[in-house]
């Protein structure tokens, strides 16, 4: 898409990709969420209908599943270049 990549969900089970990223505990999170939905563009807000939405999702880790916020592209992926690879700076 340019300058950042976007992440959507894939509803097909049969056609596992993966996006590759980091995690962060936060000690304020809501203050920090605030922050970056802002920077996101993402909540009532801000131009609709908001470029990322903020999703709790299962994310596979190294070591197990658990729970994270991910911001998830909102628009038309139609005709955009696809990241195989699910590394965005490769």
């Amino acid at each position: 898409m340019g300058e950042y990549p976007g992440a959507i969900l894939n509803e097909n089970e049969n056609d596992n990709q993966y996006v590759y990223g980091s995690i962060y505990l936060m000690d304020e999170p809501e203050k920090l969420l605030a922050f970056i939905d802002d920077y996101e563009g993402f909540g009532e807000n801000q131009e609709q209908p908001n470029l990322f939405l903020r999703q709790l999702t299962s994310i596979e880790t190294n070591t197990g599943t658990m729970e994270c916020w991910v911001y998830l592209y909102n628009l038309s992926v139609t005709n955009l270049p696809q990241i195989p690879s699910g590394r965005y700076l490769k």
